[in-house]
């Protein structure tokens, strides 16, 4: 989605969101899968952990990222243009 943007700011904070996001499922599943050098940390699994404070994090950087694209894209110049019509 991110490369729907026409503005750099969005394209970065759009793109670290999805590594953030990645990284942490990685090595959730790496730590899982017991590999020897991953150590076991207190990483939550995104959108699926036990406390609710990491899920309204996730919740709201996914949130102000879709917020950001629709903003700063033609998705939301094509929706004004049907309307007027």
């Amino acid at each position: 989605m991110a490369y729907l943007t026409k503005d750099s700011a969005t394209f970065i904070f759009c793109g670290a969101t999805a590594s953030w996001i990645f990284i942490q499922v990685m090595i959730n599943t790496l730590v899982g899968l017991g590999i020897p050098w991953m150590p076991v940390t207190g990483v939550t699994l995104p959108l699926m952990s036990y406390g609710n404070s990491s899920m309204i994090v996730t919740l709201t950087a996914i949130g102000w990222a879709l917020g950001l694209i629709y903003n700063n894209s033609d998705i939301r110049k094509t929706g004004e243009e049907n309307e007027e019509q």
